[in-house]
C-alpha cells in the first residue's frame, strides 16, 4: 500500500491532536498550524473523542446491541465496542471508512468476533449496508447506533447528506438513532475559521463547517427532534455520565453534537 506523506491527512491530523502515534511530519504540521489558528484546537478534539464515548454508552444502557460508526478514523483508545460492551459485552459494531491507512490498522487492531472494518464512504450507504461484514454483523430488524461522528463537514452537498440519511432511515431497523457530530465556526472569527479552511484545502478532504442552523436543516427531515440536550457544544451534551469532561470552550464552538432517534422509513 502506497501511502501519500506529501499531503496532511485529516484522520492522521485528527490522531496526532488526540496523543497518538500513527502519522507523520505533514500531519504534526498541519496540526501546528491548525493549534495556530485556534489555539484550543487539541481539547476541543479530545471533547468530540469523548462525546462519542458518552453517547455510545447512552445507547448501549438504553439497549442498543449494535453500530454501524462510518467515517471511524484511526483505532484509539475507547473505540466504539469497546464503550459498548463495558454494558453490553455481546454489542456488535461495524466499523467504516475509506482512508487506506484507517483499514489497515483498523483490520489489524479492530477486527474480532461480533466486529469488523468496512471499506465505504459516508454518501454511498447501500454499498455499506450491502457489504458481506455489514449483512452479518447488523440486524435489520433491530434499532442500529448510527454514527457519524467529525465526518459530515467533509460533504459538501447539502441535499446529498440529507438524502443519505433518508437512505439509512429506510434501511436500518426501527428505532435506529443517529449520533452526529459536525464542525462548527460560528463562534470563530473569521481569520481563524479561514486558516483552518486553507489548512484542509491542502489535504484532499476540504472542510465545510456550518452553523448550528445549518446542521438542524440537515437533520429535520429525518431526525425532527434530538434528544436532550438537543444539538450543543460537544462539552456540554450530558456531562453527567462520569466519563472525562473538558470545560466548555468559550466563543470557540469547534463541534455541535446531537443524538436522535431516525424517524423511520420502510424500505
Amino acid at each position: 500500500m502506497m501511502i501519500d506523506v506529501s499531503h496532511p491527512n485529516a484522520a492522521r491530523v485528527y490522531d496526532f491532536l488526540l496523543g497518538g502515534k500513527d502519522n507523520y511530519a505533514v500531519d504534526r504540521v498541519a496540526a501546528a498550524e491548525l493549534e495556530k489558528a485556534s489555539p484550543n484546537v487539541r481539547r476541543a478534539v479530545r471533547q468530540n473523542r469523548d462525546f462519542l464515548g458518552r453517547a455510545v454508552r447512552t445507547l448501549a444502557e438504553a439497549g442498543v446491541e449494535q453500530f454501524l460508526d462510518i467515517g471511524s478514523g484511526l483505532p484509539t483508545q475507547d473505540n466504539v465496542h469497546e464503550v459498548a460492551r463495558r454494558v453490553n459485552p455481546a454489542a456488535r459494531v461495524v466499523y467504516v471508512d475509506n482512508d487506506p491507512v484507517v483499514l489497515t490498522h483498523g483490520r489489524a487492531l479492530l477486527a474480532g468476533p461480533g466486529v469488523a472494518m468496512v471499506e465505504g464512504d459516508l454518501r454511498k450507504p447501500d454499498a455499506i449496508l450491502d457489504s458481506a461484514d455489514a449483512r452479518e454483523l447488523l440486524r435489520p430488524d433491530r434499532p442500529t447506533g448510527l454514527i457519524a461522528v467529525a465526518v459530515a463537514h467533509f460533504v459538501e452537498q447539502d441535499d446529498l447528506l440529507v438524502g443519505v440519511l433518508g437512505r439509512f432511515a429506510e434501511r436500518l431497523g426501527k428505532g435506529s438513532v443517529v449520533v452526529l457530530t459536525h464542525a462548527c465556526d460560528e463562534d470563530m472569527s473569521p481569520e481563524a475559521s479561514k486558516a483552518a479552511r486553507k489548512i484542509y484545502e491542502a489535504s484532499p478532504t476540504p472542510i465545510f463547517p456550518r452553523t448550528r442552523e445549518q446542521v438542524t436543516a440537515l437533520l429535520a427531515p429525518h431526525v425532527p427532534e434530538l434528544h436532550p440536550p438537543g444539538l450543543v457544544d460537544v462539552a456540554e451534551w450530558r456531562p453527567d455520565l462520569g466519563l472525562p469532561r473538558y470545560e466548555h470552550l468559550p466563543h470557540e464552538g469547534f463541534f455541535l453534537g446531537g443524538v436522535g432517534t431516525i424517524s423511520w422509513t420502510e424500505g
